[in-house]
Protein backbone atom coordinates (compact mmCIF):
# COMPACT_ATOMS: atom_id res chain seq x y z
CA UNK A 1 0.00 0.00 0.00
CA UNK A 2 1.02 3.26 -0.59
CA UNK A 3 -0.11 6.96 0.78
CA UNK A 4 0.09 10.33 -0.79
CA UNK A 5 -0.10 13.04 1.65
CA UNK A 6 -2.77 15.90 0.79
CA UNK A 7 -1.56 18.11 -1.42
CA UNK A 8 1.13 15.65 -3.02
CA UNK A 9 1.30 13.68 -6.13
CA UNK A 10 3.75 10.82 -7.48
CA UNK A 11 5.06 12.88 -10.30
CA UNK A 12 4.81 11.69 -13.68
CA UNK A 13 6.52 8.67 -15.18
CA UNK A 14 6.68 5.62 -17.07
CA UNK A 15 7.64 2.14 -16.39
CA UNK A 16 9.54 0.83 -19.82
CA UNK A 17 9.61 -3.08 -18.54
CA UNK A 18 5.79 -3.54 -16.92
CA UNK A 19 2.53 -2.68 -17.16
CA UNK A 20 0.41 -1.72 -13.52
CA UNK A 21 -3.07 -1.99 -12.25
CA UNK A 22 -3.34 1.17 -9.37
CA UNK A 23 -6.15 0.92 -7.25
CA UNK A 24 -7.70 3.69 -4.91
CA UNK A 25 -8.29 2.44 -1.39
CA UNK A 26 -9.33 5.47 -0.01
CA UNK A 27 -9.46 9.30 -0.31
CA UNK A 28 -10.06 11.32 -3.67
CA UNK A 29 -7.07 12.38 -6.47
CA UNK A 30 -6.38 12.90 -10.27
CA UNK A 31 -5.39 10.92 -13.09
CA UNK A 32 -3.80 12.67 -16.05
CA UNK A 33 -5.94 11.22 -19.05
CA UNK A 34 -4.71 10.36 -22.29
CA UNK A 35 -5.41 13.50 -23.37
CA UNK A 36 -3.97 15.63 -20.56
CA UNK A 37 -6.53 16.14 -18.93
CA UNK A 38 -7.36 15.51 -15.03
CA UNK A 39 -9.45 12.49 -14.71
CA UNK A 40 -11.28 12.61 -10.99
CA UNK A 41 -10.04 9.25 -9.17
CA UNK A 42 -11.99 7.75 -5.78
CA UNK A 43 -12.05 4.92 -3.81
CA UNK A 44 -12.78 1.51 -5.87
CA UNK A 45 -11.51 3.48 -8.54
CA UNK A 46 -8.19 1.48 -10.80
CA UNK A 47 -6.78 2.29 -13.83
CA UNK A 48 -4.64 0.15 -15.86
CA UNK A 49 -1.27 1.21 -16.92
CA UNK A 50 0.56 -0.22 -20.12
CA UNK A 51 3.95 -0.54 -20.31
CA UNK A 52 5.62 2.49 -21.02
CA UNK A 53 2.42 4.59 -20.83
CA UNK A 54 3.24 7.75 -18.57
CA UNK A 55 0.90 7.95 -15.57
CA UNK A 56 0.69 9.63 -12.37
CA UNK A 57 -1.41 10.52 -9.19
CA UNK A 58 -2.04 13.49 -7.29
CA UNK A 59 -4.01 13.86 -4.01
CA UNK A 60 -6.67 16.15 -4.74
CA UNK A 61 -8.38 16.63 -1.39
CA UNK A 62 -7.20 17.45 2.17
CA UNK A 63 -7.11 13.74 3.49
CA UNK A 64 -4.41 11.29 2.55
CA UNK A 65 -4.81 9.21 -0.89
CA UNK A 66 -3.88 5.53 -0.51
CA UNK A 67 -3.58 3.07 -3.55
CA UNK A 68 -2.40 -0.35 -4.16
CA UNK A 69 -0.09 -0.93 -7.51
CA UNK A 70 0.32 -4.04 -9.10
CA UNK A 71 2.89 -4.75 -11.71
CA UNK A 72 3.48 -7.23 -14.54
CA UNK A 73 6.14 -7.53 -16.79
CA UNK A 74 5.17 -7.21 -20.33
CA UNK A 75 5.30 -9.98 -22.76
CA UNK A 76 8.63 -8.51 -24.18
CA UNK A 77 10.64 -8.61 -20.57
Amino acid sequence: MNTIPPGCATGVHAHPDYEEICLILSGFGEYPGSDGRAVPVGSGDFAMIRRGESHGLRNSREVPLAFAAVTVAGPDS
